[in-house]
Formats: C-alpha cells, structure tokens, sequence
C-alpha cells in the first residue's frame, strides 16, 4: 500500500512505459520473488526491525518496478523514477544515497544486526578482468556494473525458478550477459540449450528443438539426462511472424510448457510433462514484432538493458 500501489498509478498517469508491457499483477510476483531471494536467514536474522524488512522491500520494488524501464523518444523513464522516488519516499527508514542513481546500489547483508541497513554501490563487487592475449575478440566480456546487477538479479531468478528476460536494443549486451550467466553455472548441476528464434520458426520447428536434449523418465514424464537441471534459452524471442490469425506459435507453444508444464505428443497426441527445465530469454523491443503476448510475458521477471555508458 505504501510502495507499490502509488507507484504504479503514478506511471500510468505519467505515461512512464517499460521497454515491453508489463502487466501490474507479473510486477507484484517480481517483487515477492526478489524478496524471496533477499531475506535469507543471515540478512535478515530472526527478531530483525521492521527497518530491515523495509530496506530490502524497497530494494524488490525499486527493481520489480523499475527494473524494466528505458528510454523513449528522448525521455528517460528510468531516471524519472529515480527521481520520484527520491522525493516520494525521502522520509522513510531507508534512504539510498544521493551519489548516483537508486538502481546504483544494493542493500549490504553484512550489516550488524541492531544496525540500519546500508547500501553499498555495485561497483563495489564488479568483478575484475585479466586479459587474455590468445582469447578471440569476439568473445571477450569486460564486467560492468549493468552486467554485475543484472547477472545478481537473473541468478537470483534463476535459482527461484523464476523466468528472466533481458529486453534491450542491439549492442546492449542482453545476450552477453545471458550467456555469462550460463556458462558460469555448475556443469555437474546445469545444462543449457541456446534456441535462436527467427522470422520463420513455428511451434513444430520449437517443440523439436525443446524435446532434443530430453529423455524419458517415466510415461509421458520427460526431463534432461540424469539428474540436471536444463535450461532453455531463446535469443531474439519476438522474432517469428505472426499468422493469418495473429498467433506466433513458437511463443504459444513455450506459453503451454509453462501454463501446463509441457505440451503434446504430435503422433500420440498425449500430454508430456516436462520436469526440471526453465526458461530464460532476450528480446530486442526494436525489431520483431516488438513485443510478446501478455500471457506469455506474465511468467518472465523483466529487465532493462540499457545502453553501456561511459561510467563503467
């Protein structure tokens, strides 16, 4: 009632948009999981003030509402909130710091319990990077702070079993930063499958690429090879061309694996779940069909990726 409700009136009067609609209702579930992910037993011990539960709420909304924001015909939405908040709520428990933007800083768990929680910059954690002469350039990825906030929040999701999208236009790194984040994942725990969507892929072309890495368990029950973890990723997500009736299959088809938990058989026409399998996406608002059906982008936690600025 505080936060979230006068924020999100707030954005549809001021026409604040995010770089792919998102429904109020999949903004609310973001913020739940990011709280999830964040009130842990070490950061928040048992008998925490009231304090420290509204430091890291303010941490979930900030990104949950904010965290899909960019820019449009010159206005920055991202820096507009940034300043609503700073004024809307400069007198509650928890103030971020003046230096910078709100979505600089994340609350530190190591604060002392007894003690108000304190925001600490992420670039405070970026990484470090050692180059490596015989590395091909292609492939070289220097740590920013966006990839370092963006990577906490996709794998936070990750291991909450939560969808992430990256939406941003081309040269912004979605893809870079997706693909670090899986490659740095346990083997022995995750595997993952890239899927590049196209302007000619449909739900047949999707479903076989889906069903490849699986096997049988038992019955019409499906998953990846031993006891992993497998995860999809589909690049460029909103790039298949509608039909005659306005429907892109290989986006329904992904919509029913999440709705129902899997889709099914063309031959036998039963039902095969799909277990220990997730999602996780990138889409560029710019091309495609610019975005994708509210059903399907419900499930995903959303998030910007703004172009690189020269403040790394």
């Amino acid at each position: 009632e505080q936060y979230v409700a006068p924020t999100l009136t707030m954005m549809a009067k001021e026409k604040w948009v995010h770089v792919t609609p998102i429904k109020d209702f999949a903004i609310v579930e973001v913020i739940c999981r990011i709280l999830e992910g964040v009130l842990t037993p070490d950061a928040c011990p048992a008998g925490s003030e009231k304090d420290v539960y509204e430091a890291y709420f303010q941490f979930a909304a900030v990104w949950a509402i904010g965290g899909g924001l960019g820019s449009d015909k010159g206005a920055d939405f991202r820096k507009a909130f940034d300043g609503y908040w700073r004024t809307e709520f400069a007198k509650s428990a928890m103030r971020f710091p003046d230096d910078g933007s709100i979505f600089d800083f994340f609350i530190d768990p190591s604060t002392k319990k007894g003690e108000p929680k304190r925001c600490s910059h992420w670039r405070e954690i970026i990484p470090g990077y050692t180059h490596d002469r015989a590395q091909a350039y292609a492939s070289i990825t220097v740590p920013t702070m966006d990839s370092t906030r963006l990577l906490y929040l996709s794998n936070m999701m990750l291991n909450l079993k939560k969808p992430v999208m990256l939406v941003g236009p081309s040269g912004s790194a979605k893809t870079v930063v997706l693909n670090t984040l899986l490659t740095g994942l346990d083997e022995d725990v995750w595997m993952y499958v890239p899927i590049a969507y196209n302007s000619f892929t449909i739900s047949f072309d999707t479903q076989a690429m889906l069903e490849a890495p699986l096997e049988k368990k038992t019955g019409t029950i499906f998953g990846p090879p031993g006891t992993k973890k497998l995860i999809y990723f589909i690049d460029d997500l909103n790039m298949p061309a509608p039909d005659k009736y306005g429907t892109q299959s290989a986006i329904s088809i992904l919509r029913q694996h999440k709705d129902y938990g899997g889709f099914y058989d063309l031959k036998t026409l039963r039902m095969k779940k799909l277990d220990n399998t997730q999602l996780v996406s990138a889409m560029n608002p710019t091309a495609g069909s610019f975005f994708i059906i509210d059903r399907m982008q419900r499930h995903y936690a959303t998030f910007a990726t703004p172009p690189p600025e020269a403040a790394v």
